[in-house]
């Protein structure tokens, strides 16, 4: 599962450093997606994953619309094992438009569904499975 391995001192101070700008720039840009998108990227390669997804929610809530970020969103829940939540956006990005199976084959971030049988279901509706 990402997030279990201890990671390299200068890999910490990078992310830090990358979560503070990140902060600086969604506080400085608060209607910028973008900068909020950003934000949340940074929280999860910090390991920061009840706030990157706080940050999802928030940017699910403000266009509720976009494929990509219910995505994010499953993303987010799937790495604090929540996997009713996880299932729930997956379906929600698909219903969307979300069609970018290699992407959802090989995301580490999806990687505590693979044992779901739900997980096999899904892929199949991506036309990834038999």
């Amino acid at each position: 599962m990402p997030g279990t391995e201890s990671p390299d001192p200068l890999e910490e101070i990078a992310c830090r450093f990358e979560v503070r700008m990140a902060e600086e720039h969604a506080r400085a840009c608060p209607a910028d997606q973008d900068a909020l998108r950003a934000l949340a990227y940074a929280y999860t390669a910090a390991r920061r994953y009840e706030e990157a997804l706080s940050t999802d929610l928030a940017l699910v809530a403000r266009d509720p619309s976009r494929a990509d970020l219910c995505y994010d969103l499953a993303c987010s829940y799937a790495l604090l094992r929540r996997a009713d939540e996880a299932f729930d956006a997956l379906e929600r990005a698909l219903a969307l438009g979300f069609d970018d199976g290699d992407c959802l084959a090989l995301d580490d971030d999806l990687a505590s569904l693979h044992g779901d049988p739900r997980w096999g279901a899904f892929m199949k509706k991506m036309g990834l499975a038999d």
